[in-house]
């Protein structure tokens, strides 16, 4: 009778398991972060059109990134009220209503956190157990 003893030292059968599991996660996040990136550029406030062209999401490993124009943090978490102050010059020079208007200070109102963001998120992550899953059936 023929017989194979195979031994891992519990280290090496860690690591091979943890290699196995990043490369799922891998592979699953670069699927959903495809699919996210095209629910968050769907919902993405119209105005200009300059954020959706600007939204990135990216998976490196199991890691996903959201990148876009500087003033999208202050659209996800909001802007508190606050001043405005010139910074190189003596006065704010402002056009109202057509008409051009200089202040030392402007009171800024601030604004909420626009749900976009956060409602594309959910939308998404609702996704990706299915994601896994085929990511599994497919390894």
């Amino acid at each position: 009778m023929f017989e194979v003893k195979v031994r891992f030292s519990n280290l090496e059968l860690v690591e091979r398991l943890k290699m196995a599991v990043s490369d799922i996660g891998a592979k699953a996040a670069r699927r959903w972060a495809s699919r996210f990136e095209e629910v968050l550029k769907a919902s993405a406030p119209r105005r200009t059109g300059r954020l959706r062209r600007m939204l990135r999401v990216e998976a490196v490993g199991d890691v996903v990134t959201v990148g876009g124009p500087g003033y999208l943090a202050y659209l996800v978490s909001g802007v508190k009220p606050h001043m405005i102050y010139p910074r190189k010059a003596s006065v704010l020079r402002l056009e109202v209503e057509g008409e051009v208007v200089y202040a030392k200070r402007v009171s800024h109102p601030g604004f909420p956190p626009q749900p976009f963001f956060t409602r594309s998120l959910e939308r998404s992550l609702r996704l990706l157990p299915a994601m896994i899953m085929e990511v599994l059936g497919g390894a």
